[in-house]
């Protein structure tokens, strides 16, 4: 731009400003444009930028506004009367080969600050500060087709009711109106006729109704703006009732198909508060009965929380049980005590004893070896990777719904996770923000025009557990003391936190790759525990001095690694059902898991505990074989199969359900699978590889104290 032209459009700013100024408002404030720095894009598009900058040591939005000739036509020109609403203005650099354009333009602009000020006085929680400049063709699809067809037509408040019917389709079908024309005339043309967008499948016919009448091709024909809030609240009550009949038919059903356990409140005592939100709060409770432990989840009932509750129970549902994801144990209710027709929905869950990942790191800083920080690591990943193999994304990982149970990692809140978090950044929102994909912070334009956000998907649950591993390494979290407003841009600019002298370098290489900026650069979670097993299996070469075809040798190694293992688990008959023989079976398997780990032999310990309770071996034979659902139960089948156990069938069978056992997080599972390929049993070749695998996590699953 010459510098003629540039001084041009400073004085006829400086000029309108002055004068705005001079009638008593003094709101608008001219800023130099070398007092901003740190300069970084958000939104690019051909009308200008939008991009974060520091400022007087904090951040703030730029909007530039780009100039061209070329594109100037009226609609752009309406945008810009309408659409920019800023206070403050500093001086802008602008493209431009023709200056009495130009100069129309910029006067056209700064002659409705008089009526941007005006407006600025009456602020709605509704009304954004900034708006982004959109293209011709764009615009198009909204504006009234009188607007378009008319110059001399003169929009007004029935214009505007126009556009929000376009608007309400929009919002109905995910997708902007008419972008299947190749150029803005097309557009023209179909609604000059009065076509319109055709309705979505599913939306309501209230909604339907009230948009198209907002978009009829006679002006006068469109409700007033009091009439369509109205419809809509009424719309809005009718559907609340619809969905809230909808979710607890859909749990009422869950309950008679017997897929979810429905307990008695008075079934619980000795209530203890753990942690409180809006509209949830967690305790801590014991059964009456058995005075076990667990979590109860009460959720506060209404038509959001209610769509949610189905949705946790949904994910709950649709997966197997695995040893590194909270057990979901049933369900109940409670009455409100100042409405008793008004039932609250409480979630029976396993209790996690040693609270959030982020608890369980701050009280223990310091005290925490290396090779339990592996086992959280490894656990944390075998988790992602259950939930990822039923096509399940969490989109929401960090520390503090990750909790840990005596050792033990237990994912929580999977079934609530794929709410997207808002830009709008809340308090909660920035403790999140150093575990979310950095993709998720960007803005596109697509070969439309259209602006796209990336959506959370599996590698955006990669990236978060790239910075949780990183954080379990460090004990703290990342980026504390850091400017949380800027923070978004600067990660997705490639920061990243330094790793911990001492951390070992295959572990600093997994959570490098994890943490990569592009998603497509990142590896999958079931190459990412192939390279956790590579790093552990060097690390038992390097340092642990064996022959794994040893048979003495392998025995004395894996004994020594069980040695400590703690095996006090509390019984529950909830996890498997309310019926005599599944907990029966739930206490077999807790005593062999005891026993075994003190030296008795596989065999005596199940023979004598059930010949002890008056059962047969081949009665709880034929349980398993048709309840073989559950890790622990397959466990146990395999070893009625490799023991001989009520049966006299020679099968091999039991190498695969030690296997699927152990693939669900079983740990006795992981040891008998890799007695297996180390000895060559249940119909395999010796497998050193296979066999410390195998090892590898029964080794890593717990702490040698």
């Amino acid at each position: 731009m010459t510098s003629e032209l540039k001084e041009l459009i400073n004085n006829i700013i400086e000029k309108e400003i002055n004068n705005i100024n001079n009638e008593g408002n003094e709101v608008i404030q001219k800023y130099e444009y070398f007092s901003f720095s740190n300069f970084s894009e958000i939104n690019p598009s051909p009308f200008g930028n939008v991009c974060t900058a520091t400022w007087q040591n904090s951040t703030v939005i730029l909007k530039s506004i780009t100039i061209d000739t070329s594109i100037i036509d009226r609609e752009i020109i309406c945008e810009i009367e309408n659409n920019i609403k800023s206070t403050e203005i500093i001086p802008f650099e602008t493209t431009s080969n023709n200056k009495p354009r130009i100069t129309n333009a910029i006067r056209l602009f700064v002659n409705k600050l008089r009526r941007l000020v005006a407006v600025d006085k009456h602020k709605h929680p509704n009304i954004v500060q900034f708006y982004g400049v959109t293209t011709a063709s764009e615009m198009l699809g909204y504006l009234e087709p009188q607007c378009i067809l008319n110059p001399r037509y003169k929009c007004n408040e029935r214009s505007d009711i126009y556009s929000l019917g376009v608007i309400f389709w929009e919002i109905s079908s995910g997708r902007p109106p008419y972008d299947y024309f190749d150029n803005k005339y097309a557009i023209v043309i179909h609604v000059g006729k009065g076509d319109r967008e055709t309705p979505v499948e599913n939306t309501p016919n209230d909604f339907v109704n009230l948009y198209q009448r907002c978009w009829d091709q006679d002006p006068k024909r469109h409700p007033e703006i009091k009439k369509v809030l109205e419809e809509l609240k009424n719309m809005r009550v009718s559907l609340i009732d619809d969905q809230k009949a909808y979710h607890e038919k859909w749990i009422e059903s869950k309950v008679i198909e017997g897929k979810i356990n429905e307990h008695n409140i008075d079934e619980f005592e000795d209530y203890k508060l753990i942690s409180s939100g809006a509209s949830i709060k967690v305790y801590r409770a014991r059964y009456k009965s058995t005075k076990n432990i667990c979590a109860l989840k009460f959720i506060e009932k209404n038509n959001h929380t209610n769509k949610e509750l189905v949705n946790e129970l949904d994910h709950m549902l649709s997966i197997e049980s695995h040893e590194n994801i909270i057990k979901f144990h049933g369900i109940t209710y409670e009455i409100d005590r100042r409405d008793p027709n008004v039932v609250g929905y409480v979630l029976i869950l396993e209790y996690a004893d040693n609270g959030t990942l982020r608890d369980f790191l701050q009280k223990n800083s310091t005290k925490i070896e290396w090779e339990l920080k592996v086992q959280l690591a490894i656990q944390l990943v075998e988790a992602v990777k259950w939930l990822h193999a039923h096509n399940i994304v969490h989109g929401n990982l960090h520390p503090n719904n990750i909790l840990i149970h005596q050792e033990i990692l237990k994912l929580a809140d999977f079934g609530l996770s794929l709410r997207v978090i808002e830009s709008s950044m809340s308090q909660t929102t920035f403790g999140v923000i150093p575990y979310m994909d950095p993709q998720c912070f960007i803005t596109e334009r697509s070969q439309n025009g259209n602006t796209r956000r990336y959506r959370q998907n599996k590698k955006s649950d990669i990236y978060s557990i790239g910075a949780i591993l990183w954080e379990i390494s460090s004990e703290k979290q990342p980026f504390k003391n850091e400017d949380p407003a800027s923070l978004p841009v600067r990660i997705r600019g490639g920061l990243r936190e330094t790793p911990i002298a001492d951390t070992p370098h295959g572990y600093v290489n997994i959570y490098k790759k994890c943490w990569e900026s592009l998603q497509d650069n990142r590896p999958s979670i079931e190459e990412v525990a192939m390279i956790f097993e590579d790093f552990i299996v060097q690390d038992i070469t390097e340092n642990d001095n064996f022959d794994i075809f040893d048979s003495s040798g392998f025995e004395e190694f894996i004994t020594n690694a069980l040695g400590n293992i703690n095996f006090n688990i509390e019984l529950d008959g909830t996890a498997f059902g309310p019926d005599e023989m599944t907990l029966f079976v739930y206490n077999l398997y807790s005593t062999f898991s005891k026993l075994f780990n003190e030296g008795n032999s596989v065999r005596d310990i199940i023979i004598n505990y059930i010949s002890q309770n008056n059962k047969s071996n081949e009665e709880v034979f034929q349980w398993l074989l048709a309840n073989n659902n559950h890790p622990n139960n397959i466990c146990l089948l395999g070893l009625f199969y490799r023991w001989n156990i009520g049966t006299n069938e020679d099968s091999i069978e039991f190498l695969n359900l030690f296997v699927s056992a152990a693939n669900k997080g079983d740990h006795n599972a992981q040891y008998f699978a890799g007695r297996c390929y180390a000895e060559g049993l249940g119909g395999t070749d010796k497998d050193e590889r296979r066999a410390i695998e195998c090892y590898y996590g029964t080794r890593y699953i717990y702490k040698k104290t």
